[in-house]
């Protein structure tokens, strides 16, 4: 089959089909690179919030050194 014929048969689709899928692959990508990127801060978070003491904790130190002191 040559390219006239081709062109015939299956109009512009064959010129479009793989634009359409370089663009899917784009946004797959940037989706994952997205996704990636939001599970890195999720990680991040999780790591500063686990060495950041709790009110509870600051309030029970600061009780203890209260007692120490009187």
């Amino acid at each position: 089959m040559d390219a006239d014929e081709e062109h015939r048969l299956y109009g512009d689709f064959t010129v479009l089909e793989p634009i359409l899928e370089q663009q899917d692959d784009t946004r797959h990508f940037c989706r994952n690179e997205s996704q990636s990127k939001d599970e890195e801060n999720n990680r991040f978070s999780r790591h500063v919030s686990s060495k950041i003491p709790s009110e509870h904790q600051i309030v029970s130190k600061m009780n203890i050194l209260l007692r120490l002191i009187i």
